[in-house]
């Protein structure tokens, strides 16, 4: 597994108790720091399964970066991956949505490229955005997709990347040709967005919450990168108000704080018996 990643950006885990599987099963996905490699995991394998591009290739973790850089291999690097409904997703930074079938374990990994409609997003401007990310999560039964669009400014210290706008699109599976539906309300749900953690929660009875919004963190790189000499000082923070576009920030962050560790969400339990 260490020819693949040098650190996790993300895991996650899946139990099939609540789905129709006789047996109970539990599998976990991860992302590391090549976006090209999906690594999953289930009690009875006697090693990682991984699923990539360039799996088998013999190059070092700086090659994976320079190609990474150079734009090779787009189509299949990865943004985010979400379990739903039972099956993993993963989402490419070419917007191809990729489901996985884990549960039979005396058959090789497969996987299917979903035959979407092509995104359309009117009115947005793109040209204003030097990074736009994108993330996976699940909402009252749907499979959403969220935009992060970013601003990169250089205050003469350290680079920043600021948070311009966040745009909501839900899958529509309603027929054969699937495709992404922009969202315009979340009604009184609210997302909270991370690179190593999105979810989905009802603000009614959550005191300090407002619903029809979106929560989110920095997640940029500086993290990864930099370990104890990060200079990281979680600048991209805040919530986004999907009614008017507003985003107001959490704290204004300065010299004196620096962050080693990228930001994660906390839920307790019991925000989840609201729902």
């Amino acid at each position: 597994m260490s020819d693949h990643r040098c650190y996790f950006t993300k895991a996650t885990l899946c139990c099939t108790n609540s789905l129709n599987i006789s047996a109970q099963q539990y599998a976990i996905a991860a992302l590391g720091s090549n976006p090209q490699v999906i690594e999953i995991c289930r009690p009875h394998d006697s090693q990682w399964l991984v699923f990539g591009a360039d799996k088998d290739q013999e190059s070092d973790f700086y090659e994976h970066e320079e190609a990474i850089l150079r734009g090779e291999h787009r189509e299949w690097l990865f943004n985010d991956l979400l379990f739903y409904k039972g099956m993993l997703y993963g989402l490419t930074r070419e917007l191809r949505l990729v489901t996985f079938e884990l549960w039979d374990s005396s058959k090789p990994l497969a996987y299917r490229v979903l035959n979407m409609l092509p995104l359309h997003i009117p009115h947005i401007p793109y040209e204003d955005a030097d990074e736009i990310a994108s993330y996976l999560v699940e909402s009252c039964g749907e499979l959403l997709m969220v935009f992060r669009l970013r601003l990169y400014t250089d205050n003469g210290y350290e680079d920043e990347f600021r948070t311009i706008q966040l745009l909501v699109f839900k899958l529509d599976q309603s027929n054969d040709l699937l495709q992404w539906v922009q969202v315009q309300s979340l009604g009184d749900q609210m997302l909270f967005l991370g690179t190593n953690y999105c979810l989905s929660v009802s603000a009614t009875g959550t005191p300090g919450f407002k619903g029809n919004c979106i929560y989110f963190t920095d997640d940029g790189w500086p993290y990864f990168w930099a370990g104890n000499n990060s200079q990281a000082s979680c600048l991209d923070n805040g919530i986004f108000y999907l009614d008017d576009g507003r985003i107001e920030t959490f704290y204004d962050p300065d010299d004196s704080c620096q962050i080693k560790s990228q930001p994660i969400w906390v839920t307790p339990n019991n925000i989840f018996s609201i729902d």
